[in-house]
């Protein structure tokens, strides 16, 4: 596998998981501002999505799915939390917390993957920036 692919892969396996986790939260969210900027983020990134699958049919490879650990365990926390708080800010606390690990985890494997082409490093660094986005547009919830 190259390190293009690699990259790719990973920050598909992100996106996905981050479109999951954003589906699940829009459920639980109330507050109208708080769904305008989650429905935001969620159209950022299935557009990435499409981007990467693109990006992955070039190389001639498949998209990864998410760990179904990464989804049990993501999708778990955020029912948790919530029956315990079920609130807004519950709800911005664990979408925030989920953008600090995505935008982690995408540099790292960035970082690691430094042979991949242009197109990889471009849409993991965009990943990153929604990410970061995301996070501060959830600041007036916290």
């Amino acid at each position: 596998m190259t390190q293009t692919i690699a990259l790719l892969q990973t920050c598909d396996a992100g996106v996905k998981t981050a479109v999951n986790s954003l589906e699940n939260a829009l459920r639980k969210t109330q507050d109208e501002g708080l769904r305008r900027q989650l429905q935001r983020s969620l159209a950022e990134h299935r557009a990435l999505g499409s981007e990467l699958k693109q990006a992955l049919e070039a190389e001639q490879a498949g998209g990864k799915p998410p760990s179904a650990m990464a989804r049990v365990m993501a999708q778990g926390k955020m029912n948790l939390r919530y029956a315990f708080s079920p609130s807004d800010t519950t709800v911005a606390e664990l979408v925030w917390d989920g953008c600090a690990m995505g935008a982690r985890t995408v540099c790292r494997e960035e970082n690691r993957r430094r042979d991949a082409d242009h197109t990889a490093h471009d849409l993991a660094r965009r990943i990153t920036d929604v990410e970061h986005r995301t996070a501060r547009s959830l600041e007036p919830y916290l």
